[in-house]
Formats: structure tokens, C-alpha cells, sequence
């Protein structure tokens, strides 16, 4: 995303070259060079994960660590879904 800025904590509204205003996600601390990817930005799951960790004063994660989260999740949710269809008659 060649699009997107990290945006430092702390700082007065980010500009890009054009020293035009960008757009910026506080929960995310991340910031944008046009509205519509800001908008596609909060609709993300990686939005609404932050804003939850916001809510529970907890620091927000980066996108590729929230990937990870997810790839995580998804391998724990294979290999239980396995030992659930797994069933053995002991007799």
C-alpha cells in the first residue's frame, strides 16, 4: 500500500508532497491521500479491530501484525474444526 503513511503520534495534520492535507485514521495512527481510501480504510476489519483495542486503552496494531493475528486465528479454527469431526469408539 504505496498509498498509505504512517502517521507520527503526536503530530499536527500530515501533508503529503503537494503540502496538500491528508487523511488520517487516529485509532490506526495510519493517514491517506484521498477520502475514498479512508472511507474503504474504516470498513476494514483491521479499522475495527483497533477501534476495540481504542476502546480497551490498548495501543493499536500495524496492518501486518493484525495479518498475522488473522492467519493465527484461522489455523486454530482448522485444526479445531478437525479434532471436532474426529471421533473414536473406545471398547
Amino acid at each position: 500500500m504505496d498509498s498509505v503513511m504512517i502517521a507520527p503520534s503526536g503530530s499536527s495534520i500530515p501533508t503529503n508532497a503537494q503540502n496538500t492535507p491528508l487523511f488520517t485514521c487516529i485509532a490506526c495512527q495510519v493517514a491517506f491521500y484521498s477520502a475514498e481510501q479512508q472511507r474503504t480504510h474504516y470498513r476494514s476489519d483491521w479499522h475495527r479491530y483497533n477501534l476495540k483495542r481504542k476502546v480497551a486503552d490498548l495501543p493499536p496494531v500495524t496492518a501486518e501484525s493484525f495479518a498475522q493475528r488473522v492467519i493465527s486465528q484461522q489455523a486454530k479454527a482448522v485444526e479445531n474444526t478437525k479434532r471436532a469431526e474426529f471421533s473414536a469408539d473406545c471398547s
